[in-house]
């Protein structure tokens, strides 16, 4: 069997006769070059509207109502999928933005709150402790504290 020898990346590569040369190195520099993009296309105002107007009411669309929107708005079914696919990934980024707002505004309030409640000493002696002396002296044991009298007292 003959074979082939090619200088690559420094090193020999041997292959069989009949085998395809393939390039050892990234695998991007296998692929072959990209086909060329349509240009960006440029919806009207009122095609915008009536898109904008249709997701604000269904997110998803099956395929007989994509071709009929489409063809209302003369437009193809590939261009009116591609915005709706756009359009749900706006929509999610800015739902999570919402969202996460709304946590940070909740974790600010319960900041403010926690610092007022720390400033405000509560009497919470209870009615029924105070008339039964046990109780009571349950009530203010504090064995967190150092041993000197209590400030509520």
């Amino acid at each position: 069997m003959a074979h082939k020898s090619k200088l690559t990346n420094r090193c020999i590569v041997f292959l069989p006769a009949n085998s395809v040369l393939r390039r050892v190195g990234h695998p991007y520099q296998n692929r072959a070059p990209p086909k060329r993009k349509m240009p960006r296309t440029a919806f009207t105002r009122q095609q915008i509207v009536e898109l904008e107007k249709r997701f604000h009411r269904q997110k998803y669309l099956a395929s007989a109502e994509r071709s009929a929107l489409a063809k209302q708005l003369k437009m193809t079914d590939a261009q009116v999928k591609t915005w709706f696919q756009n359009r749900r990934t706006k929509w999610r980024r800015q739902t999570a933005e919402e969202r996460e707002a709304e946590r940070q505004a909740a974790n600010r309030l319960m900041m403010s709150l926690q610092a007022e409640a720390s400033k405000t000493v509560y009497d919470i002696r209870d009615p029924l402790c105070l008339s039964n002396s046990s109780l009571h002296a349950l009530q203010n044991l504090q064995p967190w504290s150092d041993g000197t009298k209590s400030e509520q007292e």
